[in-house]
């Protein structure tokens, strides 16, 4: 009986190294590819700092001139595509079904490289010959996988940095009375509480926290601020207050807002409208309406 009992126990045992075993191979069949991009990253030589400028003054104008780019191994996104931003202007960015908006404001933040053409900085820089870091020191962006940061505060999560000075709290509170009253307690009464349910700290909505990483976006001290589609997780009946608060936050601002709600865009200075990586149509909301273009198009799509 006892050699019985070792058997099946040394069975047991086996199936279970087996599965176990299986388990791993998965895993392991998962991750793999993403070796390939982790030894690029390893691989990508850095350009010397001696070869880089580094950006001292402030931002003025970002100006894609004759730009093409695709994905390796894919067809052209944009072939020759030109477009200008200025500083203390807010542009709404739309298009129809996927043709680039994400990738446009991939490339203006410099993680991509044109495959030909130049994206030029204050009409004298390209931005492939810019030290990036001084560049993105002026620029503020919040993408859709933005992240909030468990097991940090949230003044930690909102400042990017510890002990944030009274002038910095004081703006946190400022900024604020642009929501409603129980989001502003919210953050003004768990400032220092840890963020995540696993730290048995306070965790909170998505479109909460969607608007915490806005709210981090502008606190950053920046010249630029690059949002992608902002007000995609928040309450219909919140939105109106949230845009409110982006537009007005933006004015001193070079502001590019991405977003497929064609409603939300009306306070913009400019639209800028892409089809298939093509600009399409440049202009206000009042010019695009009366245009009866492809704006006007899909504006009217969406109001019924």
């Amino acid at each position: 009986m006892k050699a019985i009992a070792g058997y099946i126990q040394a069975f047991s045992y086996t199936e279970q190294q087996l599965q176990d075993l299986s388990f791993y191979g998965k895993w392991f069949f998962t991750i793999n590819k993403y070796f390939e991009n982790y030894f690029y990253i390893l691989d990508y030589k850095t350009p010397k700092p001696e070869s880089q400028i580094r950006l001292e003054e402030k931002i003025h104008s970002i100006t894609f001139e004759n730009i093409s780019f695709s994905y390796s191994n894919s067809k052209l996104i944009f072939e020759n595509f030109n477009l200008s931003l200025h500083s203390d202007k807010i542009y709404a960015l739309v298009d129809k079904n996927a043709s680039g908006k994400s990738t446009l404001i991939k490339l203006l933040l410099g993680f991509y490289t044109p495959n030909s053409g130049q994206i030029i900085i204050n009409n004298k820089y390209s931005l492939q010959d810019l030290e990036l870091n001084s560049y993105h020191q002026q620029m503020s962006a919040v993408f859709q996988d933005f992240s909030l940061y468990a097991g940090y505060s949230i003044d930690d999560n909102l400042f990017m940095q510890n002990n944030p000075t009274i002038e910095q709290l004081k703006q946190k509170r400022e900024m604020l009375k642009s929501f409603d009253e129980n989001f502003q307690n919210c953050l003004n009464d768990c400032n220092n509480t840890l963020f995540g349910a696993q730290y048995n700290g306070v965790d909170f909505s998505l479109g909460q926290k969607q608007r915490i990483a806005t709210i981090r976006a502008f606190l950053k001290p920046s010249n630029c601020i690059v949002l992608d589609e902002p007000s995609s997780a928040i309450d219909p009946i919140m939105e109106k207050e949230f845009l409110d608060f982006i537009f007005k936050k933006s004015q001193s601002k070079m502001a590019l807002i991405i977003t497929h709600r064609m409603g939300s865009v009306k306070q913009a200075d400019e639209i800028i409208v892409l089809d298939k990586g093509k600009l399409i149509e440049q202009g206000n909301f009042e010019t695009l309406i009366k245009k009866q273009g492809l704006f006007s198009e899909l504006y009217l799509k969406q109001q019924h």
